[in-house]
């Protein structure tokens, strides 16, 4: 709720794509995710969320579908943490190399010199 900037009250009872970019919510790929997570699979991986006051965050997050006696996903468990600050450094290093290679001659050579 901190890293997000909603109260409890303000998340209680609403969808999961509240934290969304709305340019998914309506996708085909978020919509396979739930898919997956109702058949009870789990989903392991980086996801970009929307805090209340628009900031994009990242997270290294766990879904965890939760069965039921008979095998029924009754609800989904969601275990996060906050890379936001890593993959922002992992843009810029990736910016900074390709307009190194822009800019600059690149050759790659094999270990026997070809």
């Amino acid at each position: 709720l901190d890293l997000m900037g909603y109260t409890l009250a303000e998340v209680k009872g609403q969808h999961h794509k509240l934290f969304v970019p709305a340019s998914e919510r309506n996708g085909d790929a978020y919509r396979t995710f739930w898919e997956a997570l109702r058949s009870g699979e789990g989903q392991t991986r980086e996801f970009k969320r929307i805090a209340k006051d628009g900031r994009e965050i990242w997270i290294q997050a766990t879904y965890n579908p939760v069965l039921d006696r008979a095998g029924r996903v009754t609800k989904v468990v969601k275990f996060a943490t906050d890379i936001t600050a890593q993959v922002l450094r992992n843009i810029d290093h990736d910016g900074q190399l390709e307009a190194l290679h822009r800019s600059q001659a690149v050759i790659e050579f094999a270990l026997d010199g070809t």
